[in-house]
């Protein structure tokens, strides 16, 4: 399983550097090199938290392995649990979540869950809030708002590289 979070360790790999720390993906060479071996991913974990946006996708978090897929829905009016077997349920038509015989499986979903959440540090956001985002403190918020304000207005050309539309 390949997330698009591994292409920046896969051209750190390609050029030789070694991957920072805080860089969440893994190289990809040894899958193409098909020398992954084991240890390889077996599963995957999302985070969609900008509801509502302009995707217009309810807030949720979840775990997706290659037979099974566990989604937690949140927010305000919401809370629910679903979970597919994705093998003899590819079209996610009915939801086993909660259902006594697939216990075990909904077990394992959560713990694996729970794992990925803390591998990938999402374990601080509260469910009520607007966004994850806003466990930073608002004088961060704000000088990383006008970072990525400078840097559109650079970038659209209406300032020059070294110019700040809005100070930091």
């Amino acid at each position: 399983m390949a997330l698009n979070l591994d292409y920046g360790a896969t051209f750190l790999d390609l050029a030789g550097i070694k991957k920072p720390e805080d860089v969440q993906g893994e190289s990809l060479i040894p899958l193409m090199n098909q020398t992954a071996g084991d240890e390889w991913r077996k599963s995957i974990y999302y985070h969609y938290y900008e509801y509502p946006g302009w995707h217009s996708v309810r807030k949720q978090y979840g775990v997706r392995t290659e037979v099974h897929k566990l989604i937690h829905f949140y927010g305000d009016d919401i809370d629910d649990w679903e979970m597919f077997d994705l093998v003899n349920d590819p079209n996610e038509l009915v939801n086993l979540y909660g259902m006594p015989q697939f216990a075990d499986m909904q077990a394992s979903l959560k713990a694996e869950l729970h794992r990925l959440q803390v591998e990938y540090k999402d374990t601080k956001f509260v469910e009520d809030q607007e966004t994850p985002a806003q466990i930073y403190s608002a004088d961060y918020r704000e000088s990383w708002e006008k970072q990525k304000i400078n840097y559109i207005m650079q970038n659209m050309e209406l300032i020059d590289d070294e110019e700040e539309f809005l100070t930091v």
